[in-house]
């Protein structure tokens, strides 16, 4: 299982081809980044824009919270929730259009080298739909008075050497005849020793090959060189600028429209919320007086028989007073 993203620049020229990227791993950044696996070099675009990783036998899009969102035929996707794809999607990411192709089998891989010198021509579309195309590589000669030497026009490799048919002609008796070559590889310039007496020396040290970056000093005998490229010093500059607010149009493609945007799943019905029952009003009655209490009946029991005991002893004195009274007669 692999993919191929077939990637479209914001240049107006319909002759400007699509870079197109083909992977069988299982994750696949797309931004602004240099460490980027599918770069697309414009302000637009976020350092890390967009992810697609495998998952069981699919690949998913995800938009890594970029500034600008991520589009699949048409429709913004929520950041950070992953997005099943299908065979010819069309996907936007800032100023880029990349149409998505799902492979059974994987032909020749996109490797770094090669995703750095599509990085390098994306720019180069981009600088040139605004109007902004980069001044050609240069060697600027240092000493006393420095010259520069532009490259532009010239076929590579360039040789470098103390010859006449040199396309660089640097006339220092420490330069061999045919001293260097400077190589274009695409994605980066090489300077490779032709077999110069003196060598290339850099920072003091000898090298046989040493690709250079912008900036880079070294030397062919006693001549010291500064290699410049305006594109790279573009690029970096761009890497390390903020995000551009704002999401550019589509550009142009290769002319297959979007797919139309699936419609909204339904939502699943929800069962029905019953009402809780309604409990009936009490039934009215007239209300009744309460029965009166009964009066409390007087106590029984020990009182009864006190009075009882009480009554006896008198009745018994009453006796004994009337035989007292009465006994003598």
């Amino acid at each position: 299982m692999a993919i191929r993203l077939v990637v479209h620049g914001p240049s107006t020229a319909l002759s400007s081809p699509p870079r197109a990227f083909v992977f069988d791993q299982p994750r696949i950044t797309l931004g602004r980044a240099a460490s980027a696996d599918v770069p697309l070099p414009h302000p637009s675009v976020s350092a890390v824009h967009a992810t697609i990783q495998v998952e069981g036998t699919s690949y998913v899009l995800t938009d890594e919270g970029s500034t600008n969102g991520t589009r699949i035929d048409g429709v913004k996707l929520p950041p950070m929730r992953p997005k099943r794809l299908a065979d010819g999607n069309l996907l936007q990411l800032g100023a880029f259009a990349v149409r998505v192709e799902l492979l059974a089998v994987a032909p020749e891989l996109t490797d770094a080298k090669t995703a750095a010198r599509a990085a390098r021509a994306l720019l180069l579309d981009a600088l040139d739909a605004r109007g902004k195309r980069p001044a050609a590589p240069k060697l600027v000669v240092l000493g006393e008075t420095p010259r520069e030497l532009s490259l532009e026009g010239l076929p590579f490799p360039v040789t470098l050497g103390r010859d006449p048919s040199a396309h660089v002609l640097l006339e220092d008796p420490s330069v061999s005849r045919v001293h260097a070559k400077l190589v274009d590889e695409g994605d980066q310039f090489v300077v490779i020793d032709a077999g110069g007496a003196n060598g290339i020396l850099v920072d003091g040290k000898p090298v046989s090959k040493r690709r250079l970056r912008t900036g880079d000093v070294f030397a062919l005998g006693q001549v010291q060189l500064r290699f410049v490229d305006p594109l790279e010093e573009e690029l970096d500059a761009l890497r390390a600028s903020p995000d551009e607010v704002g999401e550019p149009p589509l550009p142009s493609t290769d002319g297959v429209p979007a797919r139309e945007p699936e419609p909204p799943a339904p939502d699943a019905a929800e069962p029905p919320i019953e009402a809780p029952p309604v409990e009936a009003p009490p039934k009215w009655e007239p209300r009744r007086p309460a029965a009166p209490k009964p009066a409390p009946r007087p106590a029984t029991g020990t009182s009864d028989a006190v009075v009882f005991m009480l009554a006896g002893a008198m009745i018994a004195l009453s006796l004994v007073g009337l035989y007292l009274l009465f006994g003598d007669f």
